[in-house]
């Protein structure tokens, strides 16, 4: 994992070792952990940038930090953390530290049989079954709210659903959406 550093002129000025991208790398797994810590959306975009440099350069990660970041990454997904607009960068940095952690584990002769397909086949399905729990809960408390009124002749405006429940419902629905593009690549519209 060594790259070469131009200077102006297109000579070579020197090398970047796999240390200082590992480090690089390193950096970007906590600025976006602290980043989702303060929930602020002044912080989203960066957040999102921070992700997108660990998809690309997951491979510069050690197999403990890529282990910790694909763990940490699966829960908040779980969890709705990250507001739609980042969704799609942590999937992309969860797919791309999980290849990272199963290629460690064939590296270090680990007794790991787990394919990177399988890998994510197994916190995809972890996610889905989250965004169908947040689902199927919704739609059971509209439809008790719609029994009951109409049970009691309601007049009313309707079901008020409080903001951090919509937000909830929105990250799920855009989680399943996402997810459902993993293993595409855009310019041929297969699957991988």
């Amino acid at each position: 994992y060594k790259c070469q550093i131009q200077n102006d002129s297109g000579g070579s000025s020197g090398t970047v070792s796999s240390f200082a991208l590992a480090q690089d790398t390193s950096f970007c797994v906590h600025a976006w952990k602290t980043m989702l810590e303060r929930q602020s959306p002044w912080l989203y975009g960066t957040m999102r940038s921070c992700l997108v440099v660990v998809s690309k350069l997951a491979s510069g990660l050690d197999p403990v930090a890529a282990e910790d970041c694909r763990t940490c990454l699966q829960r908040e997904l779980e969890r709705f953390s990250f507001s739609s607009g980042v969704t799609g960068a942590a999937i992309a940095a969860l797919a791309a530290v999980s290849a990272c952690s199963v290629s460690s584990n064939k590296k270090s002769n680990t007794n790991s049989t787990t394919s990177v397909r399988a890998l994510c086949v197994s916190w995809i399905r972890a996610i889905m079954a989250r965004c169908e729990e947040e689902l199927t809960e919704f739609v059971r408390t509209v439809s008790e709210y719609n029994t009951t009124a109409s049970d009691n002749d309601d007049d009313g405006e309707g079901m008020i659903i409080p903001p951090e429940r919509q937000q909830r419902l929105v990250r799920a629905l855009f989680t399943v959406g996402e997810l459902s593009m993993v293993g595409f690549r855009p310019e041929d519209d297969e699957r991988d």
